[in-house]
């Protein structure tokens, strides 16, 4: 259903940009995509038993593509 490297992807995008887990769930919190930033740090630092929710999972991705699109049209 999704990206496997989702998780990877939004990984990438925290730390290209210097951001810690609340300004990431800052930001996707301002584009429609809240999320607790404790979710994103055991998502992220895959310090979970087992793999995040696949509505966690859908809204990273559609955070991903509006961040990524906003980026190529800036």
């Amino acid at each position: 259903m999704l990206d496997p490297t989702t998780i990877d992807r939004l990984a990438t995008y925290r730390l290209r940009r210097n951001l810690t887990f609340q300004q990431l769930a800052d930001e996707m919190a301002a584009k429609g995509y809240p999320m607790r930033p404790r979710v994103l740090h055991l998502a992220l630092t895959r310090r979970h038993s087992r793999a995040p929710l696949d509505r966690t999972l859908y809204k990273l991705e559609q955070f991903l593509v509006a961040a990524e699109a906003s980026e190529t049209h800036a």
